[in-house]
């Protein structure tokens, strides 16, 4: 039985993988250097350290990397401010598992300050029991970290929990962790791979609670 739901953020609740994108597109414009779409979409999953880990293999200094990556946030919070939206469904489901008495956690890669300011934008802060972010971990997903981490938090065992991604690297964290997941894909489709890993792989927010009537 599920009793609680730990969802990502970024690309799940969120659309701000669109804006992350158009921000990696400027900051290349603007320096002058060459992420390539590649590697943008190996960024997807991950904490800002390990983001940094990865600039840095390609511009060859980790400084410059923390630079790049600093400015690639100032611009995607400039973005945001005008353009965030929220994911469909999103809204709807949060507030069907609230009202169904479920427990309800998130657990991104994002930082704390990010994930109170997106979901403070929309009122949705308090639909969260629990939040696990990218600063309460040593291993990023797709490690299981995160995702024991939140279970931990929720009082439960990662068999009684739900995890809810967009990302092949959130799949692989919460399905090594022990949860039930779900994806639904944002801007990586799922292989082969990875929708052994998934309970579900859904075409909207719109289709979990379904998923979990399904799942018992």
């Amino acid at each position: 039985m599920v009793k609680a739901v730990m969802f990502d953020m970024d690309g799940t609740l969120l659309d701000t993988e669109r804006l992350s994108v158009e921000s990696w597109k400027q900051v290349n414009d603007r320096l002058g250097i060459s992420l390539t779409d590649e590697v943008v979409e190996s960024f997807i999953g991950r904490t800002r350290e390990a983001v940094i880990d990865i600039i840095a293999g390609v511009v060859g200094d980790h400084d410059e990397a923390e630079r790049i990556y600093a400015l690639h946030r100032d611009i995607e919070n400039q973005i945001a401010e005008h353009d965030l939206q929220l994911k469909p469904g999103a809204r709807e489901a949060l507030d069907a598992l609230r009202d169904a008495g479920v427990s309800v956690g998130l657990a991104t890669s994002s930082r704390l300050e990010t994930a109170r300011r997106n979901f403070t934008r929309f009122g949705l802060m308090d639909r969260f029991s629990t939040v696990t972010c990218g600063e309460d971990v040593t291993h990023g997903k797709p490690d299981p970290e995160m995702y024991l981490l939140a279970a931990q938090r929720a009082g439960v065992s990662p068999a009684e929990c739900a995890a809810v991604e967009d990302s092949p690297n959130g799949v692989r964290s919460a399905h090594a962790a022990g949860m039930h997941t779900f994806m639904v894909p944002d801007r990586i489709a799922p292989t082969p791979e990875i929708e052994t890993l998934c309970d579900g792989v859904l075409e909207s927010l719109f289709d979990l609670v379904p998923a979990f009537e399904r799942l018992g």
